[in-house]
C-alpha cells in the first residue's frame, strides 16, 4: 500500500529493485523469471535517515579507540531505519586527535549497515560561557591556523561555531568557501547577532 502526502492511500503495489535501487513502482506483478519475490506484507518500506550530529550509539563513542566502535554504532543506527550519519566530536587542543583522523579513514565506508559521511566537528571555536558537555581543554578562540589543520583532515562536513565569538564571522566565511556547513550551536548570541549570521549563511545545530 503506498501512503501519499495528502494521506491517501493506494492499494497494493510493487517494487523492482536492482542493485539496491528502487527502479519501479507499479501496481502489477512482475512475471519475469528472473525476478527474486519478497512478500513485504506488514513491513514498512520508507526513505532512510540522515544522522548529522551523534556522539555514538550502540554503548559506543565515535572517539573511541575501540577498532569494532563504528560496527557497533553502524548496526544501532541502521537497525533503527539510519542509513548514513556524521559522526559528532570534538578536536582535542592538547591531543593529537587520532579519533579524527579514525573517522577520516573511515569515511565513506558501509560499516554496519550505515555509512559514514564525514566529520561534525563540535568546535573548538564556541562561547565556553555555553560549553553544555564539551571539555573546556576543546574550546579556543578563532584560529585560522587550527582550522586549516582541521580542513587539511580532508573529512570535515560540519562545524558548530558560535558565532558571536569576535572573529567567527572569518572562520565562518573560510567553512563556507571550502562547502563546509557551519551551524550555530554552543552560543549565548542575541537575536541581532545570530539574524546577522543567518544573512552570512550558518546554519543551527543546537543551542
Amino acid at each position: 500500500m503506498l501512503s501519499f502526502a495528502d494521506g491517501s492511500r493506494q492499494g497494493l503495489w510493487n517494487l523492482l529493485i536492482k542493485a539496491d535501487k528502487i527502479i519501479n513502482i507499479r501496481n502489477e506483478n512482475y512475471n519475469h523469471s528472473m525476478v527474486k519475490r519478497i512478500n513485504g506484507a506488514g513491513l514498512l518500506i520508507a526513505p532512510a535517515f540522515i544522522d548529522i550530529h551523534i556522539n555514538g550509539a550502540g554503548n559506543a563513542d565515535v572517539a573511541d579507540p575501540d577498532e569494532d566502535s563504528f560496527l557497533k554504532i553502524g548496526k544501532a543506527l541502521s537497525s533503527n531505519g539510519v542509513s548514513s550519519y556524521l559522526p559528532t566530536t570534538f578536536y582535542n587542543l592538547d591531543k593529537a586527535n587520532a579519533h579524527l583522523k579514525r573517522i577520516c579513514d573511515a569515511t565513506g565506508k558501509i560499516i554496519g549497515g550505515s555509512r559514514i559521511l564525514g566529520l561534525h566537528l563540535e568546535g573548538p571555536f564556541l562561547n565556553p560561557d555555553n560549553k553544555g558537555g564539551i571539555p573546556a581543554h576543546c574550546i579556543m578562540p578563532p584560529d585560522n591556523d587550527i582550522l586549516q589543520d582541521i580542513l587539511l583532515k580532508g573529512c570535515l562536513k560540519m562545524m558548530t561555531i558560535a558565532p558571536e565569538v569576535q572573529g567567527n564571522a572569518e572562520m565562518i566565511r573560510i567553512l563556507r568557501q571550502n562547502s563546509i556547513v557551519a551551524s550555530l550551536g554552543h552560543t549565548l548570541g542575541t537575536y541581532k547577532s545570530t539574524k546577522a549570521a543567518f544573512r552570512n549563511g550558518i546554519n543551527v545545530s543546537a543551542l
